[in-house]
């Protein structure tokens, strides 16, 4: 929740209580603010090692056998899409060819929305890291606040100069 400080600050905190905003804030003294904790930062490459492979999924679904909690919707949707694959060519209601055809429909659509993923995932860590920039700054300035403070927190939230 954003907080106007008795400086006329408008101080906006992300993960941080507004008690440790406190303090005199005249441009002289403020209270040290803690470097916000960093969660475990894991990139889509290494959460992704875990995530079940298009054999292990196919796998699954040739014998029937209900895959683990945690997938994912597109993992889900692919399992269910082979399953009924399976199930068509063990019930022999489709030809070979039609059940290859959608098998590489279905590989297709996960690989797709696995794409998706992966660039909305990559978005939201750039995302997060702007404003993890944008807060160290901006506390940096209202500790210190020269010419040089204002023109780094314009970098970060503009681009505009260079440097950081």
């Amino acid at each position: 929740m954003p907080k106007m400080l008795p400086n006329g600050i408008l101080a906006v905190t992300f993960g941080r209580s507004e008690n440790q905003l406190s303090g005199n804030n005249d441009g002289k003294t403020v209270t040290k603010v803690p470097p916000a904790a960093s969660p475990a930062e894991e990139t889509f490459d290494e959460w992704e090692k875990g995530r079940p492979t298009v054999q292990e999924l196919s796998s699954l679904a040739a014998k029937g056998v209900r895959p683990k909690d945690g997938l994912t919707y597109y993992e889900w949707l692919l399992w269910y899409e082979l399953r009924d694959i399976y199930s068509d060519w063990k019930n022999k209601t489709s030809t070979e060819e039609a059940l290859k055809a959608r098998k590489q429909d279905a590989v297709s659509r996960y690989d797709k929305l696995r794409r998706i993923e992966r660039t909305h995932s990559e978005d939201m860590r750039r995302v997060a890291d702007l404003f993890k920039a944008i807060e160290a700054v901006g506390i940096a300035y209202r500790k210190d606040r020269t010419l040089e403070n204002a023109d780094r927190l314009m970098n970060v939230v503009y681009g505009l100069l260079g440097g950081e």
